[in-house]
């Protein structure tokens, strides 16, 4: 099933991309073939579609995850259930958002499905925007100077991860000590308490 609200938001963060951020590099006239820069320009979405996907799931809570999808799916004997525990897990968080931060040292809640375009996630939006710009800056630039070296921490610096200082929710399920376990209270985000999995 297609992800329509997903399509939506990639399609707006390409628009802004190109319109919001300047340096908007690919177009005919900067370009000295016009046969291949008229390619690239109708490539440009493509590509830009291509990092947008990357990029966006990578500012979701989804991929910041912290959900033990392994773990889960062997804790179960029916292989579904910890799918649907995974899920379970991942739309709490997606909901709720988490504290992250990354390796530039920009601090934010990231947010997940859905959430991209909306009020509370502006600060993810703007550097998603800034990630999947400067990605496309850098295929341009590897095709103008293929010789040049790019640093490629310029645009995976960018990239959250979970801010370990900050408090977040307490997660639905973790592993400590090689065991899974699951929030004592799965109604109340804010305990610390864990209950072990399968007993002990």
């Amino acid at each position: 099933m297609v992800d329509l609200n997903y399509i939506f938001e990639c399609d707006w963060l390409i628009e802004l991309s190109d319109n919001k951020l300047s340096n908007n590099k690919l177009s005919n006239n900067k370009l000295s073939d016009n046969n291949l820069a008229s390619e690239l320009v109708e490539n440009r979405t493509n590509h830009k579609r291509g990092n947008c996907h990357f990029y966006d799931y990578r500012f979701k809570t989804f991929f910041v995850c912290r959900t033990p999808r392994v773990e889960l799916g062997k804790s179960t004997r029916v292989a579904k259930v910890g799918s649907l525990l995974c899920k379970y897990m991942h739309d709490e968080d997606n909901k709720y958002g988490l504290r992250v931060q990354n390796k530039r040292g920009d601090k934010w809640i990231a947010y997940g499905d859905g959430m991209l375009l909306k009020e509370e996630s502006e600060s993810n939006l703007e550097i998603a925007l800034e990630a999947v710009q400067k990605s496309s800056d850098q295929v341009y630039r590897a095709y103008k100077n293929p010789s040049q070296a790019l640093d490629p921490a310029e645009v995976t610096d960018l990239i959250p991860f979970v801010d370990q200082e900050e408090r977040n929710n307490s997660p639905l399920f973790q592993v400590k000590d090689g065991r899974l376990h699951r929030r004592a209270d799965v109604n109340n985000l804010g305990t610390k308490k864990q209950s072990p999995i399968g007993g002990g």
